[in-house]
């Protein structure tokens, strides 16, 4: 029977261990020193266009030196505090630099938004924006849209603002143009068949808001005009039709700061008018 003896594993002492030496040719030190060099100058370059936490393994004056041109770092850095967050007065001034940056771009102006309430006919919805609304129509209405405006109270008429005149083609133009006009403009425009069937019923959200100066005012024309308007039980062939148009109750104060009126139109797209309290 064979019997295995386990040899000791060989211990060479550390003094006689052959030692490592890489030896590089002057050719591969060039290369070597160029790819060194190389990728110091890529790390200052990312360092100059990245937060201070990012400038690991550098030197303090090393970070201060590359940060100096970082437009995100306004201040020279300290050994002790290079890693710290950028101080309030930093933080103001980049805001300051990013908003004045915003105002060059916006060169363009807002004057004025003109909503679109989309109905299923202009033909049978232009008398209620008319003789409810005291809408007027700016041009003749397409069979697809209606341009209304309704002017102010300071007005002489509800289509003729005080003392504008404005020549065109030798003629005169009543209407301002909608740049400086005070009036309200809306535009009427039919909806797209495939958008579907039109069932509005006054259940879903406003489709305009309308800002007045005083919204009870208001309910009391409306509730006279509808008196006068509304057709009579023993009328067969009213005058105006005004479908599912009416006055959704009296004016109500509301908890965000406004009173408010709501009117359906005669397709039942819900108008809230309201003041500011």
């Amino acid at each position: 029977m064979a019997t295995s003896v386990s040899t000791p594993p060989v211990s060479v002492p550390q003094s006689r261990r052959p030692k490592m030496k890489l030896s590089l040719s002057s050719e591969q030190r060039a290369d070597f020193s160029a790819a060194v060099q190389a990728s110091q100058q890529q790390f200052t370059s990312d360092t100059s266009h990245l937060p201070k936490s990012t400038n690991m393994g550098m030197s303090a004056s090393a970070a201060a030196a590359a940060m100096s041109t970082n437009p995100f770092n306004h201040s020279a850095l300290s050994p002790h505090s290079w890693e710290e967050d950028e101080t309030e007065e930093e933080t103001k001034r980049v805001r300051e630099s990013l908003k004045a940056k915003q105002q060059q771009q916006q060169k363009a102006t807002f004057l004025k938004a003109v909503p679109a309430v989309f109905v299923s006919s202009i033909e049978s919805a232009l008398p209620f924006y008319k003789e409810m609304l005291s809408f007027t129509t700016i041009g003749k209405p397409d069979s697809y849209q209606a341009k209304l405006r309704r002017a102010p109270a300071t007005t002489s008429s509800p289509a003729s603002p005080v003392g504008y005149k404005r020549p065109m083609n030798g003629l005169t133009q009543a209407c301002p143009p909608v740049a400086i006009d005070e009036g309200v403009r809306i535009v009427l425009r039919v909806r797209p068949k495939e958008w579907g069937e039109f069932n509005a019923e006054g259940n879903g959200p406003p489709q305009l808001w309308i800002v007045v100066g005083d919204v009870d005012e208001l309910f009391r024309e409306l509730v006279a005009r509808d008196e006068q308007l509304r057709p009579k039980g023993d009328n067969y062939f009213p005058e105006f039709n005004f479908g599912k148009a009416r006055i959704m109750g009296k004016p109500q104060n509301k908890a965000w700061g406004t009173r408010e009126l709501i009117v359906l139109d005669s397709d039942g797209n819900k108008i809230v008018f309201y003041h500011e309290l």
